[in-house]
């Protein structure tokens, strides 16, 4: 009994807890000696004994930026003498993912959770100027959702105050994950959206300085290759945003004018291997493109390291040997013809789709474009391992995956003689409302021989196309 009673005491942190009574440094030493399950356990006792544990037991090397674990690394802070230990600094995500039936997720609008523009631009200003807390930072990932109104001012902001960090210099991996939510600040059954103007007038006062005066879509580019600066460590970078202009899709299909500012601090980057490249799904009514006519090609002639580049070249990202692109559409026969010219070393190409609608993606493609539209494909000469979308073609029927293989034949023989392996995966053409087919076709390649194993969905139930008449 007498035992229960002393258990008692000590978990409930009364004077009988020895930590109550040892010096500080006694308790740091004996705390120190623990394990990981010792700290967990020892934690739960008492108030005191959980705030010496607290330290130890989290993972020191990776920190999500919230309004609670600021408080931690803050002058004064009990984890402030662990700030040189942080290597990974996350922008805690402020929207919400739900679980859908086939167990894809899908955003809740920032409105549904009654998120404002004054809180995200708060949050997001806190958040930036925390970032000088973790001088050893390698791996930065920032995320957020904004009205578009503000893309421009609240990127600008975000990057200057990265680039003037210790550790700019020194990042590894760098990634932008943004949700422009068009409906932020949009008064209940409206359809007019705010400007700029609307979304800065509410804005507190510490708000609208961080924001600044607007910056219009024609100046911004030239504003952010003034503030990038030489990112010689960063080897892995990931852009996703919903309406990006992409390397992998013309303005014509989904563009939000302007955000190619995103990938200018990316040619400022000798070392970049792995690229990751992501366009959300956009709005119905998506925005109209500034310039129908923009090409992949027209869209990396601006990004030299030169301020004052030369509009007749491109930036070749010769260091990049992954490229994954995620969008909803399928790049055209022109943009895969220009990827040899952009990233001419690739080994690995992966380009998925988000939504693989045959009407909302295929209608644009002539059918005289079926057999040769991924023909660029042939110009890498470093490529190893290609995964492709689907061809399907709502008005040229269903292909063969016994043509498919005289593509990849096409490919070999040209100066793709690196491939090992080519998937094609995606979804059949299916008239039937709410109904997705998946489909997926490998080929092992042998450019020695010349030969192409082919498996997967080969035979005709699997990949044809359903008549909505028979379905």
């Amino acid at each position: 009994m007498q035992q229960n009673r002393n258990v008692q005491n000590f978990q409930t942190g009364s004077r009988r807890d020895p930590f109550q009574k040892f010096p500080a440094e006694l308790n740091i030493l004996i705390i120190k000696g623990l394990g990981r399950n010792d700290l967990y356990s020892l934690s739960r006792c008492s108030r005191l004994c959980y705030l010496l544990c607290f330290p130890l037991r989290f993972d020191a090397s990776t920190i999500t930026l919230t309004e609670e674990s600021i408080k931690l690394f803050q002058d004064g802070g009990i984890c402030e003498e662990y700030r040189d230990g942080i290597r990974s600094v996350h922008f805690s995500k402020p929207w919400v993912w739900e679980k859908v039936a086939a167990g894809n997720k899908y955003y809740q609008p920032a409105a549904d959770c009654g998120i404002s523009a004054e809180q995200i631009i708060t949050r997001l200003r806190v958040w930036t100027n925390t970032l000088n807390l973790f001088p050893n930072t390698r791996e930065l990932y920032v995320s957020y959702i904004i009205p578009p109104a503000v893309e421009n001012n609240i990127y600008t902001a975000i990057f200057s105050s990265i680039a003037t960090q210790p550790f700019y210099n020194a990042l590894e991996s760098l990634e932008f994950q943004i949700y422009k939510d068009k409906d932020i600040g949009c008064p209940p059954d409206s359809d007019v959206h705010p400007q700029y103007e609307d979304t800065f007038s509410e804005l507190s006062l510490e708000n609208q300085e961080f924001l600044g005066t607007k910056i219009a879509n024609d100046e911004i580019d030239e504003l952010i290759r003034t503030k990038a600066l030489k990112l010689s460590s960063l080897t892995e970078a990931r852009i996703s945003v919903n309406g990006l202009r992409t390397p992998l899709i013309t303005s014509k299909s989904t563009s939000w004018e302007g955000s190619t500012f995103y990938y200018i601090p990316l040619t400022l980057a000798p070392n970049l291997q792995h690229l990751q490249i992501e366009t959300m799904k956009e709005s119905e009514d998506r925005t109209k493109p500034s310039n129908p006519n923009d090409s992949l090609l027209e869209i990396f002639k601006k990004y030299q390291e030169n301020p004052y580049p030369n509009p007749n070249s491109i930036h070749p990202f010769h260091s990049v040997t992954v490229l994954q692109y995620l969008n909803n559409g399928t790049p055209s026969k022109e943009e895969i013809d220009s990827l040899s010219q952009i990233f001419p070393d690739l080994e690995v190409l992966e380009i998925s789709q988000l939504e693989q609608s045959k009407r909302d993606t295929f209608h644009l493609c002539p059918e005289h474009e079926r057999d040769n539209r991924y023909d660029g494909v042939g110009k890498l000469k470093h490529l190893a391992d290609l995964t492709m979308p689907w061809p399907a073609y709502e008005f040229a029927g269903s292909i063969d995956p016994a043509d498919l293989s005289g593509w990849v034949y096409r490919w070999i023989q040209d100066e793709a003689g690196r491939l090992e392996v080519v998937v094609f995966e995606g979804t059949r053409y299916v008239m039937s409302p709410g109904r997705r087919d998946e489909i997926r076709v490998t080929f092992e390649v042998d450019a020695t021989k010349l030969e192409v194993d082919m498996k997967g969905d080969t035979w005709r139930l699997r990949y044809g196309d359903i008549d909505p008449e028979s379905d």
